[in-house]
């Protein structure tokens, strides 16, 4: 008997510490006992890891989440100020319209076309003299419009004039160094002089003067747009070329297209990935095809190209760093909480769950695309419902590469949640559907999860409760259980 336990044993030994052959087959793993298994890189490469591997302690102490880099992308902006307005303007009435193009200074940094405006105002202020006195017209018929740095710009511009342009209208008055600044929009620059605050604290404290709506039909109209390096929608967005955001460095805000009104979306690749994962592609290019969002992608590769295991323990200050990062951009150049969308996969998913506990859970939404199984079944640092307001999951590799058991207000099994994805041969593939997924659920929010009575209904597809749609990016999306759906093997599945 003895000789027979012992033999089991020797047996059971064995079978946790095989060494799977085939690059990206974890059919044989065993969650908890396995060893081994094969994980995709950012670039889909499957690499064997050894779950037993020792925590590189020098590599981890140097690399933590101080060494993360924040890429800023921001919307290609087909929704430009200048002929929206424009268009507005003509659809009413017979009217010159005007737009003021100032990019030769309005492409410096935020501090020299700040330091530019009133020379720019001047000119303006000049032109418009000159174009009366030589074309004709009546400054009773005047409507000058300017948005951001552009705001002030026609203040200046109005002041240049004698305050005789009979409407100044500045929307949402650029707000950083102008507090105090005396070139200012303000009451002294036309008859009526009216302000719009959309985003942040007043700039322009003006007494109106005139009779409101008393002049309904203008001659001349005077579009100041490219009006800030900050929120300038046309030319000066990035879809494709990050800029880096410095956590600290408050000039890398001023100087970036960085927009406090819009959405925030923050991406964060796994294990053995960068900035340059394909992921952080799919997603960004995504999420600023269907809105003008600010999207940050997390670049932590100085620990993530590390052993797994050393990485499994960098997670937490990578995360940490990463909601304190997320405090200071917000206390720093303005946005609300119920904007913010964390989204992380595998790793990824277990970082931005301790960025948004580390943020006081004030994130609107967390999500996990098939957050790292291995390591973290009993892991306290692992994506969680307190992470944010409302926290999805998305499992498609459950028991492998992924975390099976549910791990927020709302967990989506599609297909089952678990090893093979439809048109994926391995384990990898499946692990990595998650963010193909997602990214398609962004750009058309197709997926229609149901209800399920528990997760054995969940893995084997056969839920038929209420609706909740998987993935995408809206932001005041609520919902709490299990949900099981059925998905294509190909794009957009």
């Amino acid at each position: 008997m003895k000789l027979l336990l012992a033999l089991a044993a020797l047996v059971a030994l064995s079978a946790g510490s095989a060494i799977p052959l085939v690059p990206g087959d974890n059919s044989d793993y065993v969650e908890g006992e396995s060893r081994y298994i094969w994980m995709p890189d950012g670039d889909g490469v499957p690499h064997l890891v050894d779950l037993q591997e020792p925590v590189d302690e020098a590599l981890l102490n140097s690399r933590n989440g101080a060494n993360n880099q924040y890429w800023l992308f921001t919307s290609n902006g087909n929704s430009g100020i200048n002929p929206l307005i424009t268009s507005a303007f003509l659809a009413v009435v017979d009217a010159n319209v005007i737009v003021v193009d100032w990019r030769a200074l309005a492409n410096s940094n935020n501090a020299t076309a700040t330091n530019g405006v009133p020379g720019v105002g001047q000119f303006l202020g000049n032109f418009l003299v000159r174009l009366i006195n030589t074309a004709g017209g009546n400054w009773n018929n005047v409507h000058l419009v300017g948005f951001s740095l552009g705001a002030h710009i026609v203040g200046s511009a109005g002041r240049t004039a004698g305050g005789r342009p009979v409407r100044v209208t500045g929307l949402d008055p650029a707000c950083p160094l102008w507090s105090g600044n005396g070139n200012a929009l303000n009451a002294n620059a036309g008859v009526y002089v009216e302000c719009i605050h959309t985003d942040g604290e007043t700039v322009c404290s003006v007494c109106l003067r005139g009779t409101p709506g008393l002049f309904k039909d203008y001659s001349f109209v005077i579009i100041l747009y490219r009006c800030d390096i900050k929120h300038f929608y046309n030319k000066l967005s990035n879809p494709n070329n990050p800029q880096v955001i410095v956590n600290g460095n408050a000039n890398t805000i001023w100087n970036s297209n960085y927009v406090a009104s819009r959405p925030l979306k923050i991406i964060v690749h796994g294990w053995n990935g960068s900035g340059n994962s394909g992921l952080n592609n799919a997603i960004t290019s995504a999420f600023l095809a269907v809105q003008d969002a600010n999207v940050i992608v997390v670049d932590w590769r100085a620990l993530a190209g590390s052993n797994y295991v050393t990485a499994v323990n960098g997670v937490p200050s990578v995360g940490q760093f990463l909601g304190n990062f997320i405090v200071w951009l917000r206390n720093t150049a303005g946005g609300v909480w119920t904007n913010v969308h964390l989204v992380g996969f595998s790793l990824g998913a277990h970082i931005v769950g301790v960025a948004g506990r580390t943020a006081g859970g004030r994130p609107v939404r967390v999500t996990g695309l098939d957050p790292a199984g291995p390591l973290w079944q009993t892991n306290s640092n692992a994506i969680n419902r307190n992470s944010g307001v409302y926290v999805e999951c998305i499992h498609t590799d459950g028991g492998l590469l992924g975390i099976f058991n549910p791990c927020g207000d709302a967990d989506f099994y599609p297909n089952g949640g678990r090893n093979v994805q439809p048109g994926c041969g391995d384990s990898s593939c499946s692990h990595e559907r998650a963010h193909d997924l997602f990214a398609s659920s962004v750009r058309t929010n197709h997926f229609v999860g149901r209800l399920c009575g528990n997760l054995n209904q969940a893995q084997n597809n056969q839920c038929s409760g209420s609706t909740l749609n998987m993935g995408n990016g809206i932001v005041t999306k609520r919902g709490s259980g299990l949900y099981g759906l059925t998905t294509g093997g190909w794009w957009p599945y």
